[in-house]
């Protein structure tokens, strides 16, 4: 987008239909954007994606995972830190950091129950 606002691109035209996005991240070096849908708008999985900034390639990072939203993206890029919570609503959430390369979730809290 131009900065006076010409030129706009809508990123998610091409991916999956992803219903509802919140949470925007955008990576250090501005090639990725970052950020947390539902697939089909409105269930109870919630999951990050990322997807080049000209929109070319759209990636669900979390699969699936129980319910997992986008809080803050590494300096170098290589791990997400993320709310997530087996089912929206449902249950406590915990903080899990995410490999970005590998997909493998660390809990960094853990609530019983």
């Amino acid at each position: 987008m131009s900065i006076d606002g010409s030129n706009q691109i809508r990123l998610s035209e091409n991916g999956p239909e992803l219903g509802f996005k919140r949470d925007l991240r955008i990576s250090p070096d501005g090639t990725y954007l970052y950020f947390t849908a539902a697939p089909d708008g409105f269930s109870d999985i919630w999951d990050v994606y990322r997807i080049d900034r000209d929109g070319a390639c759209i990636e669900n990072l979390t699969n699936g995972r129980g319910t997992c939203m986008i809080e803050d993206v590494s300096s170098d890029g290589t791990l997400a830190l993320l709310e997530s919570t087996p089912q929206l609503f449902q249950g406590n959430s915990d903080i899990v950091l995410l490999n970005i390369s590998t997909g493998e979730l660390t809990k960094l809290t853990q609530h019983q129950g």
